[in-house]
């Protein structure tokens, strides 16, 4: 499988995302990211509409069309940072189905928000 659009911004997100500061939080348990820790073939399973699924979570932990800057203030180093966002991602991608370029708006402007650290 080529790579797409928005594996292209999941690998700049995961190499900006080595190059954050330390003066950018460890990621735990309790941030926003680490809701993405989970499986998601487990959080779309039964659904008839997986992108349904995958979007709503999108917008319940990310917001709906959340700024840089909003989306700059969840970011987190670490196993429950921005790295496990871009896992789960790209498992939407490659396991689940999700047709990339649903998800490459939201790729690109998380990249902007870790770029802008």
């Amino acid at each position: 499988m080529p790579p797409t659009g928005a594996l292209t911004l999941i690998d700049k997100i995961r190499r900006e995302a080595k190059l954050l500061p330390s003066s950018v939080p460890e990621g735990t348990v309790l941030d926003v990211l680490a809701r993405f820790t989970s499986d998601p073939t487990l959080d779309v399973m039964g659904a008839e509409e997986p992108w349904e699924v995958v979007n709503k979570v999108l917008h319940s932990t990310l917001g709906y069309g959340a700024s840089i800057e909003e989306l700059a203030k969840l970011i987190r180093r670490g196993p429950y940072g921005i790295v496990t966002f871009t896992c789960w991602v790209e498992a939407c991608i490659r396991k689940v189905g999700i047709d990339g370029v649903l998800l490459e708006d939201r790729l690109a402007r998380m990249l902007q928000a870790v770029e802008s650290l």
